[in-house]
């Protein structure tokens, strides 16, 4: 390896560390009593939804206002702006009178700690315990915790608690990565059964191990489009009667520094964006980055450190666009790096969840 991958990947390793989960979790279960069998439900509701419990003197516009900031805030990046998630807010009592509203899959409990009377909060300490409740007591600050299947199986419930509005703000502000990286985490099993819910494409998963030298669990509804072995690229499809699902892989050989940035990243997509048409003469896909920039991160999937970009593509000589995320990867076992991205052209559809099934189907990559 050398001395210049080294330290690349040694500063992700400490970028991608500094978001590490920090939450204290509750309720999950333990690996002696992961076989018993729960009488509980599996938790029910769309994914990329929060059910708030909050009761009603605490939700006011103002704790609107900071919680919308950052879960509604925009998912990155798309050709129309949606949501990180959608949001729906219960009082306790609501929640409490009807069954069906707790087996919903992911909450957000906001608990005032200074109101002792508020229904909210008594929950909270409640489901914490005493000893956490004694702790976060005695600190006189706040702490992220996370519960796990209190009322159904599956379900995520982020308690964000403070010693008054402020404090409550605070907790989420310093929080949101983890309790974002928790919400999601929470989500993957019902992510991962929508999206093989036929299992996987063996030919499709044979032929990348035998070609590119990499596992990539492909579903059974995707098809290999093409695999050009002397250019060493790969594009894997899918279609639907509203979308086209897209993922292209280039093994780009032996590490070059200037490939892993911004720059470097995009004129990687734009030479895969020729092999990308329509009926129209002379079309190609390009970024297009001037009606909204490339925006570039560290990450990390598998154990394997990766430079992502997200923005939208377009077709030159055609009207066809969409959003993409990029990642480069590289391959600890033969010192080599990978390019794989996916792409979705959706016209008139919402593109938030079509990504992060990408997502979610790209980030199976291993070695």
């Amino acid at each position: 390896m050398t001395i210049r991958l080294l330290s690349l990947i040694m500063a992700i390793s400490l970028l991608v560390s500094c978001g590490k989960d920090s939450a204290d979790v509750i309720g999950e279960k333990s690996t002696q009593t992961s076989s018993v069998k729960s009488s509980k439900e599996i938790a029910k509701g769309p994914l990329s939804k929060i059910y708030i419990i909050a009761d009603d003197q605490l939700w006011n516009q103002e704790m609107q206002d900071s919680v919308i900031y950052y879960f509604q805030s925009a998912y990155p990046l798309l050709p129309a702006p949606e949501p990180l998630y959608d949001l729906m807010r219960y009082s306790t009592q609501q929640i409490l009178i009807k069954e069906e509203r707790r087996q919903l899959r992911t909450y957000l409990l906001l608990a005032d700690l200074n109101d002792t009377e508020s229904k909210a909060t008594q929950m909270a300490l409640r489901d914490i315990g005493e000893a956490r409740a004694k702790e976060v007591k005695a600190s006189g600050d706040y702490k992220l915790i996370i519960g796990k299947d209190k009322w159904a199986e599956g379900q995520t419930i982020v308690y964000a608690m403070g010693y008054g509005k402020k404090n409550i703000f605070e907790n989420i502000r310093k929080n949101f990565n983890t309790i974002d990286k928790s919400i999601r985490k929470g989500e993957f099993p019902k992510r991962q059964k929508s999206i093989y819910l036929a299992g996987i494409n063996p030919e499709v998963v044979s032929e990348l191990k035998s070609s590119m030298n990499l596992n990539l669990q492909i579903p059974s509804d995707y098809f290999l489009a093409m695999n050009d072995k002397e250019a060493k690229v790969a594009w894997i499809r899918r279609e639907s009667s509203k979308a086209s699902f897209n993922i292209m892989i280039k093994d780009m050989g032996s590490f070059n520094e200037k490939e892993f940035s911004k720059e470097g990243m995009k004129v990687i997509r734009n030479e895969l964006g020729l092999y990308v048409s329509s009926d129209k003469e002379d079309s190609y896909m390009i970024i297009n980055d001037i009606d909204l920039p490339t925006i570039m991160s560290s990450t990390s999937f598998n154990n394997n450190f990766a430079l992502e970009a997200r923005g939208i593509w377009e077709l030159e000589n055609d009207f066809m666009g969409g959003p993409y995320v990029s990642y480069i990867v590289h391959n600890p076992n033969s010192d080599r790096v990978l390019f794989i991205d996916g792409f979705v052209h959706a016209p008139g559809e919402e593109k938030r969840g079509l990504m992060l099934q990408l997502e979610h189907i790209i980030k199976t990559l291993s070695f």
